[in-house]
């Protein structure tokens, strides 16, 4: 993966995600980023947004499982 891809801009804070581990640290912040771009209507093909709002789903269980 390029290095650019490995970055990730959320709000003011800079975060780099090189593997699984990586994304399991910032999951929540990634998460609610995703979810804050559906709803405020950055995404606008619907069905796109029900591809990502599964893969959030996704996330959720196998990265991150709050007991």
């Amino acid at each position: 993966m390029p290095q650019e891809a490995t970055v990730i801009r959320i709000g003011d804070t800079y975060i780099e995600i090189k593997s699984l581990v990586d994304l399991h640290k910032h999951w929540p912040e990634v998460s609610a980023r995703v979810n804050k771009a559906i709803e405020e209507g950055e995404v606008e093909d619907q069905n796109l947004c029900k591809i990502i709002e599964w893969l959030v789903i996704l996330g959720d269980k196998t990265l991150f499982q709050s007991q």
